[in-house]
């Protein structure tokens, strides 16, 4: 993958196709997840814009509906913190000390 495809000195992240399918699946599960939470959200802290907010949320995320949620699996916490963001891409296999590779 290339950051900047526009630019010849942009840095690239090599990552293996089955790597890559991983972790766009984890993506649109935590994005279906938190489709799946808008709602209850929205009604405690918005509660007269509840339908419209949530309607324009699948709207905008057009996440598949009947995705498997990740409710029950392992913790991710090493990988994702649903309030902080991702913490950091690590990309197995990678040169760099943590484990990502960009040239």
């Amino acid at each position: 993958m290339t950051v900047d495809a526009e630019r010849e000195d942009s840095p690239v992240i090599e990552l293996p196709v089955t790597d890559l399918r991983r972790l766009l699946a984890g993506a649109e599960r935590d994005l279906a997840d938190f489709l799946r939470l808008a709602p209850t959200w929205t009604a405690l802290h918005l509660p007269a814009h509840t339908t419209t907010v949530t309607a324009a949320l699948h709207r905008a995320l057009d996440v598949p509906a009947g995705l498997p949620s990740r409710e029950g699996a392992r913790s991710r916490s090493d990988e994702f913190d649903r309030f902080a963001g991702p913490k950091a891409l690590r990309v197995p296999g990678g040169t760099g000390g943590d484990g990502t590779s960009m040239r």
